[in-house]
């Protein structure tokens, strides 16, 4: 890049960062709050292998304009750091949390089913191999609002590519030794630039909770847990205002979207958010069950990141500094 100017005069120019890459975050984890037979049902059960399969053995550094048609890498064992993971007979949190850094591939409307990039999760008990799942890497839509990275040939691409500059994300929640023993969780996000002007200001939240929503009752360790009963029509509705830093990009997100919905908009603009940018004003989530009471008590937990790193937005777990992180977030419940 070249650019001229004349001595003595500041030069600011805005330069957009597009990666080559793209990033999936991997973080499983043990279900949190098991009752006594679930943990009983979760113990031996342990991820043994991380596999990605077909990913492209090159790629271009500047945007291709046509779809990828060289070669696809035999499989990839992502097993390095599983290994070295802590495991109990309670289940302790994290069991494998990395990123892995993937190239982009972008595949043809008409591409073969059997060329897709799939993530293989392998997982034994009692160090018997028994069951593995397979997660596909998808996009999922190509008209995203969220600051996403966009490809130029959308028109010729299946969803189901790797688009460099964005991050995906996967979790996985080990549930007990069950049919399906992980619940996983797929997401894409944008992998943004934060700005060398950024304020670099310690993190500042305020949430706002209304203690007094009718179908609401608020228990557990400092306020944590939040007892939704499913007479609720319009869905639990929790406010915060992420004041600083500002500039930040935050993001809202819950552990279980088979069983509850996250929405949320902008209180000032009424703008549908679930991710912003801090100082921007408050935001209002709602969070409603997707299915109706049947007795069995359903969970999400609901957590918060700032330039991708999790930071407490429980109360009085702010107040006696408690670190963020599995079991110490909002639990929704959801009740009668």
């Amino acid at each position: 890049m070249t650019a001229n100017n004349t001595e003595n005069n500041p030069l600011q120019l805005d330069v957009e960062l597009i990666r080559c890459l793209a990033k999936v975050d991997i973080d499983m984890h043990y279900k949190d709050n098991m009752s006594a037979l679930e943990k009983e049902a979760t113990k031996g059960l342990k991820i043994t292998h991380i596999i990605f399969k077909n990913l492209p053995t090159t790629y271009s550094l500047f945007p291709p304009k046509a779809t990828y048609d060289g070669t696809l890498k035999a499989d990839e064992d992502y097993t390095n750091g599983i290994t070295s993971a802590k495991y109990s007979d309670e289940g302790v949190n994290p069991v494998l949390r990395k990123s892995v850094y993937v190239p982009e591939y972008l595949r043809s409307t008409g591409a073969a089913e059997a060329t897709k990039s799939t993530i293989e999760v392998h997982y034994a008990k009692h160090g018997i191999e028994r069951k593995q799942a397979e997660v596909e890497i998808d996009h999922h839509d190509w008209n995203r609002t969220d600051d996403i990275y966009t490809p130029a040939i959308t028109a010729a691409l299946s969803t189901k590519s790797i688009v460099r500059n964005t991050s995906y994300s996967l979790s996985g929640t080990l549930e007990g030794w069950v049919q399906e023993s992980i619940t996983f969780n797929w997401e894409i996000l944008p992998w943004t630039l934060v700005k060398s002007d950024k304020e670099f200001a310690a993190v500042i939240v305020n949430p706002n909770i209304d203690a007094n929503q009718p179908n609401l009752n608020i228990q557990g360790d400092g306020g944590k847990e939040l007892l939704w009963h499913s007479g609720g029509a319009d869905g639990l509705k929790l406010k915060f205002n992420i004041e600083a830093p500002v500039g930040g990009v935050w993001r809202f997100t819950i552990t279980n979207h088979n069983d509850f919905d996250l929405t949320g908009k902008m209180v000032n603009t009424g703008t549908a958010a679930i991710s912003g940018i801090a100082g921007s004003g408050e935001v209002e989530l709602t969070i409603t069950p997707l299915k109706p009471w049947a007795g069995n008590i359903r969970t999400t937990e609901l957590y918060l990141t700032i330039n991708g790193v999790e930071v407490q937005i429980v109360p009085d777990l702010i107040t006696r500094g408690v670190e963020p992180g599995p079991t110490n977030r909002f639990l929704i419940k959801q009740s009668n």
